[in-house]
């Protein structure tokens, strides 16, 4: 990001599955919302595992408040 680049993480960021929302490298991407260089892209929860429903339900309106809607 420092260099100018924009950043695309795929499937909600693949979380640890155990951590879910709780995973610091998930919360970090939460925090990287503000750069407007970043973007999740949030399709395909099941490759978070069996819990992948449940964390894209948890997850969709911390990214949405975190990135927007755009």
């Amino acid at each position: 990001l420092d260099q100018g680049v924009k950043v695309v993480f795929d499937h909600f960021a693949l979380p640890d599955p155990k951590l879910g929302i709780d995973d610091p490298g998930f919360q970090s991407v939460l925090k990287l919302g503000t750069t407007r260089n970043v973007w999740v892209k949030i399709s395909a929860p099941y490759r978070n595992g069996a819990a992948g429903e449940a964390f894209a339900k948890q997850a969709y309106p911390l990214l949405r408040n975190a990135y927007g809607v755009d």
